[in-house]
């Protein structure tokens, strides 16, 4: 048993509907996802448990989740790892293969700028895809402020019908709405489909 198991004290609820966007010409991303872009993980004053020494750490809110006041024995220790603690009280148990079943760990995903509980194989993949949704929402806001506006206004001018090949690529080209293909990539589903299969 974990004391002071931080995770059952959490105000914060898993992701249970992941907000998709359906890609379709040009879009801006959803207000909640633009403005977590500057999201940052929280730090906080982290309580320790009495046993462990008591006071308070300021460390983020993440790594406050992870951790506990693990019982060895008869010895209390502060963890940053849950999973460290239980595997620590399989090997002092004696069990030379240290099997147990690893608890599901906090990661802060700043796309949604929440803490949800993944399996811990699966954090890294997460943060990773999370890094990857924060560029591609960069390259959305860069491509609506302004481009679009320009290269529709251009292509007003594109009047004769012979001509059009043309003259739609020379305001593809002077507006740069090429940085707008971006939104081919389209990474939102990957880290949603990443959090469905390993976290809740």
């Amino acid at each position: 048993m974990l004391i002071n198991d931080l995770s059952s004290k959490k105000d914060d609820k898993s992701l249970v509907n992941l907000p998709t966007l359906a890609p379709s010409g040009l879009i801006n991303p959803t207000p909640t996802i633009a403005q977590n872009l500057i999201s940052t993980d929280q730090m906080v004053n982290c309580n320790i448990d009495i046993n462990c020494g008591g006071g308070a750490k300021y460390i983020s809110k993440e790594a406050c989740l992870n951790s506990t006041c693990c019982l060895l024995g008869d010895k209390f220790i502060q963890y940053d790892d849950k999973n460290k603690c239980l595997y620590d009280r399989v090997l002092l148990s004696g069990s030379g293969s240290a099997s147990f079943t690893p608890v599901n760990v906090a990661a802060y995903v700043s796309t949604y700028n929440a803490y949800i509980y993944c399996k811990p194989e699966a954090v890294s993949q997460i943060k990773e895809l999370d890094k990857i949704v924060k560029e591609w929402i960069e390259k959305v806001r860069k491509c609506s402020s302004g481009t679009q506006y320009d290269y529709s206004n251009c292509l007003k001018n594109c009047t004769d019908i012979n001509s059009w090949p043309i003259c739609s690529q020379n305001c593809r080209d002077k507006s740069s709405i090429s940085a707008c293909d971006a939104f081919k990539e389209y990474p939102l589903n990957n880290l949603n489909n990443a959090i469905s299969a390993s976290c809740g």
